[in-house]
């Protein structure tokens, strides 16, 4: 549609009323995503491992390394065994998915 036109034909009457309900739906999102951040920020969860005593708690997200560092079973397969990137097609048949 062209800009700067005070009046628009009755053929896009349409097309604005699609418009209308689609920024209707943006705003009325935006207000819902500001109500939910509000929401967490003053009635939010509290950290339950600052309610006890023991400050130096890890939190559930954090895992340990451990079981991966001592793992012996390695990949065979060749993506895994070159140490750098292959050239630009060196291999003549491709490899066997592992």
């Amino acid at each position: 549609m062209p800009r700067r036109i005070p009046d628009y034909p009755d053929a896009f009457a349409g097309y604005n009323l699609i418009s209308s309900f689609g920024s209707l739906i943006s705003l009325s999102s935006v207000i819902l995503f500001a109500y939910v951040i509000y929401d967490q920020l003053v009635n939010g969860i509290p950290n339950k491992s600052l309610s006890t005593n023991s400050l130096l708690k890890n939190p559930d997200f954090f895992e340990s390394n451990n079981i991966f560092t001592g793992n012996e079973i390695k990949a065979n397969s060749i993506e895994f065994l070159l140490t750098h990137p292959p050239l630009f097609h060196p291999f003549n048949t491709l490899a066997i998915q592992s």
